[in-house]
């Protein structure tokens, strides 16, 4: 994302718009999710997918999908590449964070992945519109939004540190110094000055365990920022470190 303008203002969303984006999230997750394996379509599938497809257009979802998503919720079963499919089911996790702007779920821990049925329960995704995130939204406060978004940039900085040169720091002296962005350590676990994964350095966390994190936290930070308004379309959103 580009650095704005000393004259631009943001424009966040309005809580209609990201109780739609929420939806529209949640609904590409889903439809991931449930891709059947190469070979193995079942016999009610078309008809699931047809229902699914009816429910988000009588929800008025279209207009807030952008063309490859509405690609995507298109497509026939067995119709995604892997690539795709894998990216679409990490979208449940900025679903997760908006159905917390929003109001309407607690935010989920910023180590572990979303719960996938409370995500889905709290956006009201397959629900009559009157009983999903539609009805009469309201977000939270913006500092509120601000510090959350903080907290996660500071979470994201340091794993892409992490990855390129995989050592400890003193994290605490650099957030502290840092003059770029204010970094907040009040959400995180700290051993020794750096950060810790369940008790754990960075360090001794096992590849696996770090990329699923990483994935947490950029996804998280790709609604986070959506929502600080910078950009309109989801998928121009960037989450530079």
């Amino acid at each position: 994302m580009d650095l704005p303008d000393d004259d631009f203002e943001p424009a966040p969303p309005s809580p209609e718009r990201t109780a739609a984006r929420a939806l529209v999230l949640a609904a590409i997750a889903t439809r991931a999710l449930d891709e059947p394996d190469a070979g193995e379509l079942r016999e009610n599938d078309e008809p699931a997918r047809q229902r699914f497809l009816r429910w988000f257009n009588e929800c008025g979802l279209r207009d807030e999908a952008e063309p490859q998503e509405l690609e995507l919720l298109e497509a026939s079963f067995s119709g995604l590449e892997q690539k795709a499919r894998v990216n679409a089911s990490w979208r449940m996790e900025g679903a997760a964070v908006l159905a917390w702007a929003l109001g309407r779920a607690p935010l989920p821990s910023i180590l572990l992945q979303c719960d996938i049925d409370e995500t889905l329960s709290a956006v009201g995704l397959l629900r009559p519109r009157e009983e999903t995130a539609l009805a009469e939204p309201r977000l939270r406060a913006q500092e509120e939004l601000d510090l959350c978004s903080s907290l996660y940039l500071t979470l994201h900085w340091r794993l892409r540190q992490f990855f390129l040169q995989p050592e400890r720091m003193n994290f605490v002296e650099f957030a502290a110094q840092c003059d770029w962005a204010e970094m907040r350590l009040d959400g995180l676990q700290m051993i020794d000055n750096d950060v810790a994964v369940n008790g754990v350095p960075l360090t001794q966390v096992e590849q696996g365990r770090l990329r699923e994190l990483h994935s947490i936290v950029q996804e998280r930070r790709l609604a986070l920022e959506w929502l600080a308004g910078f950009e309109s379309l989801y998928s121009d959103v960037t989450t530079d470190t």
